[in-house]
């Protein structure tokens, strides 16, 4: 008799086990790094400097490539040589300032003894209006000429290309020497330090799922799984119209760098 409890008991739990096995519904997906970013040049060139190399880690600001960029440094220079020439200027108010002080003894004599003709005191006048009008239009062209030192300045910066994220270098399209074209790739980045889990589920699943809520991932290594704690950073608000499933992103710290992004990794949801 309890021999027949024991079998029966067994076979109770092998029952119980194997429905838990196919009540688990589990939804595979992929780790990608936080950023991974392809960089490239908005202007042509000769590549000049190559600051860094495949595996090399890099931090915000750090120099990547330089292109060659003489002729633009040159422009700059005379950008800025043209904007500091007040020369004609400061001749033009000096000029002025005498003709309006000689106006205003003129006009003075005029209306005091009227020793001077009103021809007289109006060229004067015409040459004070004159020097005013040229002034003010040499200075809206100074500030015309600063603007177009500081754009060039602007074009001169776009010849180096610096990192936007900390991250390790994966790729570096470009020998010194090689002819760069615009917009295209010549520097990858990736930041691993902190990843996330993309995949796709069930939409019944969803509702147990809320923006910055944790949940428990596996991520494959090798030929096992390592369990990691994650948090939901984003939760598709519209399904797949072909398999009505849910994109969904589970972020997760990556510190010691031990996950590669690229593998795959799985959620697990029980019924």
């Amino acid at each position: 008799m309890n021999k027949l409890k024991y079998i029966m008991g067994f076979g109770l739990s092998i029952l119980l086990s194997t429905n838990n096995i196919i009540a688990e519904n589990i939804f595979p997906g992929v780790v990608k790094p936080i950023h991974d970013v392809e960089l490239s040049f908005p202007i042509d060139g000769t590549a000049l400097i190559r600051f860094v190399d495949e595996g090399d880690r890099v931090e915000i600001g750090s120099k990547l490539l330089k292109v060659d960029d003489s002729l633009q440094a040159l422009e700059v220079s005379r950008r800025k040589l043209l904007w500091n020439d007040r020369t004609k200027l400061d001749s033009l108010n000096k000029q002025n300032n005498i003709i309006k002080g000689l106006y205003k003894s003129t006009k003075n004599l005029y209306e005091k003894t009227g020793s001077v003709s009103k021809d007289e005191l109006k060229k004067l006048e015409i040459r004070v209006l004159s020097g005013d009008g040229t002034i003010l239009g040499l200075e809206q062209l100074e500030k015309k000429e600063k603007l177009e030192y500081e754009i060039a300045r602007q074009v001169l910066s776009k010849y180096l290309l610096n990192s936007p994220i900390k991250g390790i270098v994966t790729n570096v399209a470009i020998e010194v020497g090689e002819w760069v074209k615009t917009g295209g790739p010549v520097v990858r980045i990736v930041d691993n330090s902190i990843c996330y889990l993309e995949v796709n589920i069930e939409e019944k699943y969803i509702q147990r799922l809320k923006l910055n809520s944790e949940v428990k991932i596996s991520i494959k290594s090798g030929d096992l799984f390592i369990d990691k704690k994650a948090i939901v950073t984003f939760v598709s608000p519209i399904a797949d119209q072909a398999s009505g499933l849910v994109l969904i992103r589970a972020q997760f710290d990556n510190q010691d760098e031990k996950i590669i992004p690229g593998i795959t990794g799985e959620i697990s949801f029980v019924d």
